[in-house]
């Protein structure tokens, strides 16, 4: 009963952190400061292999000289790679990441200053097949 107990407190503590630290499933990313809101989406969550993929991201008081990178979960050593990076310019904008072989691949976006990550976004699953 006692590993029981533990198991739970080890989720509760989980749920906690991941409520505090902001991860979730919510659409748009807010830094801990309140100086940004970014919401991104990708246009389809499924794509055909070697397709481009479009992502559609709006970016609301960000410091004038951030950038955000795309990132994409590799390997079995769940690596965050740099996929795309872009200074901001606009506020809303349509950008295409390079397509991907057949598989399930996880998505995360990046607001960076002066090379200090601000915060990480929610992840998102993007399907790809043939």
């Amino acid at each position: 009963m006692r590993t029981i107990r533990l198991k739970s407190s080890a989720l509760a503590f989980v749920c906690t952190l991941a409520c505090v630290s902001g991860i979730g499933t919510s659409t748009s990313a807010r830094a801990a400061s309140g100086h940004c809101t970014l919401t991104w989406r990708f246009t389809s969550d499924r794509v055909r292999v070697g397709t481009p993929i479009q992502v559609t991201y709006t970016a609301t008081e960000v410091l004038t000289h951030s950038s955000l990178t795309f990132e994409r979960e590799v390997g079995t050593g769940h690596v965050w790679k740099p996929i795309n990076t872009v200074y901001l310019g606009t506020v809303t904008t349509t950008i295409n990441l390079p397509g991907v072989p057949v598989g399930a691949y996880f998505y995360r976006l990046l607001v960076t200053t002066d090379a200090h990550v601000d915060y990480y976004s929610v992840v998102r699953r993007l399907y790809s097949y043939e």
